[in-house]
């Protein structure tokens, strides 16, 4: 029961001294080794803001196979890193996600393919996380 009593005892010291030193945290997302002290709001942690894909071509009528190119672009607040994974409507996702780099607010441009080969409607979207890009609608009609 003593022992219980002077922990008490030193923890209402220090909550009430604020004698305790201050531990630096540093974030993996801040390359500059940007840093936050325990008690002080949580650092500003760069985020995704946008994601936005699109088909090129659209739609398609002819001969097959046909490849469809999918253009996108990705917007980050602030300097960091983050990995990114295509879904695709018909279930099949990277087997490893794709990594990028961002040294401080901006947009970068990402793309892919999908070799199509036989009629088809379809769609291809970027994720990271929780987040999901617009789905890139596309159609291919083949003629052969």
């Amino acid at each position: 029961m003593a022992k219980r009593g002077i922990l008490i005892l030193m923890v209402l010291f220090v909550m009430t001294s604020g004698s305790l030193p201050l531990k630096v945290l540093s974030h993996p997302a801040r390359p500059n080794g940007g840093v936050a002290m325990r008690g002080s709001p949580v650092p500003n942690i760069a985020q995704v803001t946008r994601m936005e894909l699109r088909a090129v071509p659209k739609e398609y009528r002819g001969p097959c196979p046909k490849v469809i190119r999918f253009i996108g672009e990705i917007t980050f607040d602030g300097p960091g890193k983050m990995v990114y994974n295509i879904e695709r409507s018909d279930g099949a996702k990277l087997a490893h996600g794709r990594d990028l780099s961002f040294a401080g607010a901006g947009t970068k441009r990402v793309d892919d393919t999908w070799e199509i080969g036989k009629s088809l409607e379809g769609w291809e979207m970027l994720a990271s996380g929780d987040q999901r890009s617009n789905k890139a609608e596309f159609r291919v009609e083949c003629t052969k």
